[in-house]
């Protein structure tokens, strides 16, 4: 696993199950980080050279839901809900040097197949994997598609050390319950592109959470 700090820092934990270590094998474990490192820089090349752009990140792209308010009820028409699994978010990404893992500070490495280029929109939970949008799907952008012509493209993977699901979504909106292991519900226009602003999350109060960062004491 690997965490990545920013473009050039990255962070990677290896964990040794013997005390008694030989310089090889430190010598073999370093070799390894750099292996991983050099794979992550190629799949940014990749992804910048088929987005035709230059991301800060490859994550950059995520498409992110705003706070639901109640100003907002008015506006769910052609709205579909997902359940807001309480998990990990990432993009599956999937090249001709493998299919991985990655969201802004981690990266996991799936396997080491040739894959036509992919990203998925996923949430990791419990080793299973939900997708629930789509990006690119086999070489060809689709990102400007509406969200129901791009859920129909999310397709069925195989994977050896992940369970794969595809998260169904739903439009009763009279009976919208938030089921276990689920921290909200994610309000999805059907008619917008993948990148847009009315895409909401919702949160019950009791669940609500702060993120902040706290460095050289003080707290931002």
């Amino acid at each position: 696993e690997l965490s990545i700090i920013n473009n050039k820092t990255y962070k990677c934990e290896i964990e040794f199950t013997k005390f008694d270590i030989e310089k090889h094998q430190i010598i073999e474990s370093f070799k390894l980080i750099f292996n991983i490192i050099n794979k992550y820089q190629n799949i940014v090349k990749i992804v910048n050279k088929n987005f035709n752009k230059k991301f800060k990140s490859l994550y950059y792209p995520i498409n992110k839901p705003i706070n639901f308010k109640k100003h907002h009820i008015r506006l769910l028409k052609d709205y579909v809900y997902f359940d807001k699994i309480d998990g990990i978010r990432y993009f599956l990404i999937q090249s001709d040097i493998g299919t991985y893992l990655i969201n802004t500070n981690h990266y996991i490495q799936i396997d080491e197949k040739n894959n036509p280029f992919s990203i998925i929109d996923v949430e990791l939970y419990n080793d299973k994997i939900y997708a629930f949008d789509i990006l690119f799907n086999k070489n060809i952008n689709i990102i400007n598609l509406d969200f129901i012509k791009r859920y129909e493209q999310i397709p069925n993977l195989n994977f050896d050390n992940f369970t794969y699901n595809i998260l169904e979504y739903k439009n009763d909106f009279q009976n919208i319950q938030i089921n276990d292991n689920c921290d909200g519900i994610i309000f999805t226009p059907i008619n917008q592109i993948y990148n847009n602003k009315f895409t909401y999350k919702y949160k019950p109060f009791e669940l609500l959470t702060i993120d902040f960062l706290y460095k050289n004491k003080s707290l931002y």
